[in-house]
């Protein structure tokens, strides 16, 4: 997923404008809240609503005019209840025509990204409602960061695959 930047640009406006439109998108996400699944700097396509959408969907949305990507967690009263894996919060609720689009590919350093769009996105959209995915991206980073002795660092491994924001 390469393609041309233009400074000055407003993707996350474009992206909603090209999801209007029914078009597919590309971009580099921007932001923390959706660790581990989505990553600052990673590659998204986001591709427009063909079906309504399901628990655990990675959601492209419009909220107060602009591009937020999250996770569907829930749908109270019909609304769409939204959260980012690793936000404090969930979002407030959206109206169902705030989705434009969900994420259908996910890539970091080049390479797919199999966390989070499979099967297992239900089982991800239930830790994420009740903030379990938040404890662990922080629990991690803190692992990640411990000193163990003589200058070397505890590094865990991220399993990435070879198969399938903007803020998130």
């Amino acid at each position: 997923m390469t393609g041309p930047s233009l400074p000055g640009l407003d993707t996350g406006q474009v992206a909603l404008d090209v999801l209007r439109a029914g078009g597919s998108v590309r971009l580099v996400a921007r932001g923390h809240s959706m660790t581990p699944a989505i990553r600052d700097g990673d590659r998204v396509e986001l591709e427009p609503l063909g079906s309504p959408p399901r628990p655990g969907d990675v959601l492209a949305c419009e909220a107060d005019g602009s591009l937020v990507i999250h996770r569907l967690v829930g749908r109270p009263g019909g609304r769409l209840e939204l959260r980012g894996d690793a936000a404090p919060a969930r979002d407030q609720p959206l109206a169902p025509g705030a989705a434009l689009g969900r994420v259908v590919r996910v890539e970091r350093g080049g390479r797919p990204v199999l966390l989070g769009l499979g099967p297992e996105r239900v089982l991800l959209a239930w830790l994420s409602r009740h903030g379990v995915l938040r404890a662990l991206a922080r629990c991690r980073e803190l692992v990640r960061s411990v000193p163990i002795g003589s200058g070397f660092r505890l590094a865990l491994p991220v399993r990435e695959g070879t198969g399938g924001r903007a803020r998130t």
